[in-house]
């Protein structure tokens, strides 16, 4: 028994210092999600920060890979996750709808997800005319970012756009540095499982094997995230349909043209609905003027009493002299 319990101790020792010297500790992880061991002493801490440190040939060179402490221009090369947004109007919805589908193609980009809805409506030579509008996100390789984000006007008049970015180096290589590290652990226990001598063990071997694979997942599928966000930017396309373009950095008297014009159409739109909808319950009306004559000739329309808040306040008659 004596013996199991000094067997078991030993194992325990060994992978608390594989867990070290792979340097699992000391680094908060970036998911915060996912625990790593912490560095109990003074030593551990030391062997923790200095597990990265290139060679001295690699200083040498000018190679270094990313390390706790050091300075941000010792990283690798930035990674920036760009994102932008494009309000577009359009006179031909159909023939925007192709171009912009041509154009997100020509570019290798993907659709990421799309709405198409109805916006409003309008009648013209006494025939209703629907406004769609088309909400889209993209993805486009970000070497041609730029170029898709100043062109639009192929596809309608671009009344708004909006561009920014963000730098997740920092976190980038964070995880990166703690996948490199758990790696390496992940090595060593597979080392330690091949030399277990009892079942005891195996499974204490297994248990941190286990935790160790899935905080590799994790992050890997983090980082891989990350990679998809830096080589593909996201943008967000709001294409809408309209019958007259907005005003953008037109003159005084333009805008005054196109608001005049514009009360007109709505005015002539507001009556046109008021005739329609007249129209629309006409055979109504005739319907009940028709009842209410037969039964005025019939004699057969019932009389109410007007209520007494209706009726006329009668003035008190004057008294004589």
């Amino acid at each position: 028994m004596k013996a199991n319990n000094q067997k078991a101790t030993g194992l325990a020792v060994l992978i608390t210092a594989a867990a070290v010297l792979c340097g699992c500790g000391g680094s908060k992880p970036a998911n915060g999600g996912v625990s790593f061991y912490t560095a109990n002493s003074a030593a551990d801490s030391m062997a923790i920060a200095d597990y990265d440190k290139p060679a001295e040939s690699e200083e040498a060179e000018g190679v270094g890979t990313w390390t706790a402490g050091k300075d941000e221009t010792a990283q690798t090369s930035e990674k920036l996750v760009y994102r932008g947004s494009l309000t577009i109007e359009t006179k031909e919805y159909e023939n925007s709808v192709k171009a912009l589908r041509d154009k997100i193609r020509s570019y290798n980009g993907i659709i990421e997800s799309e709405n198409e809805y109805e916006e409003g409506s309008y009648y013209l030579s006494n025939e209703l005319k629907k406004l769609w509008s088309l909400s889209m996100t993209v993805r486009i390789p970000t070497e041609r970012y730029e170029e898709f984000m100043s062109g639009g006007a192929d596809i309608g008049n671009v009344i708004s756009r909006s561009s920014s970015a963000e730098n997740i180096s920092r976190r980038y290589n964070d995880v990166s540095a703690q996948i490199e590290a758990l790696e390496k652990q992940q090595k060593r226990l597979l080392e330690m499982m091949d030399e277990a001598k009892t079942i005891e063990d195996m499974i204490a071997v297994e248990d941190r094997l286990s935790e160790v694979q899935y905080q590799l997942n994790y992050l890997k599928t983090d980082r891989e995230s990350m990679d998809t966000d830096v080589a593909y930017s996201t943008i967000t396309i709001s294409l809408r349909e309209v019958r007259i373009y907005a005003e953008v950095n037109d003159t005084f008297f333009s805008r005054l043209a196109n608001r005049f014009s514009g009360g007109f159409r709505s005015f002539g739109d507001t009556c046109g609905e008021v005739l329609l909808t007249i129209v629309y319950r006409l055979p109504y009306l005739l319907i009940i003027g028709l009842i209410l004559f037969i039964l005025k000739k019939t004699g057969k329309i019932p009389h109410f009493k007007k209520p007494a808040f209706l009726k006329r306040r009668e003035k008190p008659e004057q008294k004589s002299e």
